[in-house]
């Protein structure tokens, strides 16, 4: 039986680590960062190298055995969605993450102290608060949280260590009251939308691919009363269609969730920088002046569109329309989808 020797190593080190000062341990932790991580191959030690890295509190050992065998179940999930943007706490060169057309949220912020941002599940998405908070600008970030109460503790504690407001998108009147008061106090707002797929004609709908999605006139309603215009930024990583993609499995109530990763070679999952982390490039888009939310979300969901038509392997498929595409990597896919839209949604409603 093969021994592994890389675990036996991180619960060494997380007995030891319970007795450090927290300087001592960041320095142990970016040591091993710059030291060993290079002669690795497997993204998973990436993970746990984080998850120490980022220990702000001192827990018990068990709960952060805990924690760190979690982690390891979210696979690629964690390794390169959530945990990378924690990696990122301590190590931000400019060649990994950068920020194109910045100037849109740098004269929207002059202007107006903030910036209301619309994003969508797209690429490493989480990278956009943090380069703005690490870039001292105040940002807070409505986010739906875990139904896995660990995995809502560890997402939540870091955003807070990494100085992003948080929130929640429940109780809906406090959102509000909270997304009124960040304004108020020249926080920007970020919103994460989904470009859900409804039959439900009862709704304002905008075509998404050519097919109905919801609108969200919250938005719109908060630009109007701070006289804010409504900022588009996404995200996108240097990578190519024939790198690891997902593969996401709900495991039901209360068990989090089990991601693979699929048709993986960590020889090719290198970005320009040599590092297991790609280049990701964070892009500003011209602020939307918009009278209407539907005028709003068509013009975010033709930005979004574009994306996925390029790099459709980065697009997050949270939907059950959308879910486990085996086609997904496909560039053709989308070319077919734009060309043909009625077929192309016939057959994702024969896969749910």
């Amino acid at each position: 039986m093969k021994k592994n020797y890389p675990w036996k190593f991180f619960k060494l080190y997380l007995h030891i680590s319970l007795h450090l000062p927290e300087f001592i341990n960041n320095l142990i932790s970016r040591i091993i960062i710059a030291l060993i991580l290079p002669f690795f191959k497997k993204n998973y030690i990436v993970a746990m190298l984080n998850i120490l890295l980022c220990f702000k509190k001192a827990i018990s050992t068990k709960q952060q055995h805990a924690l760190l065998k979690q982690s390891l179940q979210f696979s690629f999930f964690s390794a390169r969605q959530v945990v990378s943007f924690l990696y990122h706490k301590y190590t931000f060169p400019s060649k990994i993450i950068t920020m194109e057309n910045q100037n849109f949220l740098d004269e929207t912020i002059n202007k107006h102290g903030k910036a209301l941002i619309v994003s969508g599940h797209f690429g490493v998405f989480p990278l956009i608060p943090l380069y703005m908070a690490h870039n001292n600008f105040k940002i807070s970030v409505i986010i739906k949280p875990p139904h896995n109460q660990q995995f809502r503790s560890f997402i939540f504690d870091h955003m807070t260590a990494n100085n992003i407001g948080i929130i929640p998108t429940s109780p809906e009147i406090e959102c509000f009251k909270k997304i009124h008061e960040a304004l108020l106090n020249n926080h920007s707002v970020m919103f994460m939308i989904d470009q859900t797929p409804t039959r439900h004609q009862a709704h304002t709908l905008v075509k998404f691919f050519d097919w109905n999605t919801l609108v969200y006139p919250t938005i719109n309603e908060l630009a109007k009363k701070h006289n804010l215009p409504i900022l588009p930024i996404f995200t996108h990583s240097e990578t190519h269609a024939d790198r690891k993609y997902m593969k996401i499995t709900n495991l039901g109530k209360n068990k989090g969730i089990e991601a693979q990763s699929v048709g993986a070679n960590p020889q090719r999952h290198k970005g320009e920088t040599g590092s297991v982390f790609p280049s990701h490039i964070i892009t500003c888009y011209p602020p939307i002046n918009a009278a209407e939310a539907e005028d709003v979300l068509e013009q975010t969901n033709r930005i979004l569109e574009d994306l996925i038509m390029l790099y459709p392997w980065q697009w997050w498929w949270f939907h059950k329309k959308w879910y486990n595409l085996v086609e997904y990597n496909n560039p053709a896919f989308y070319k077919y989808a734009r060309e043909e839209p009625s077929r192309f949604f016939a057959y994702l409603s024969e896969r749910e």
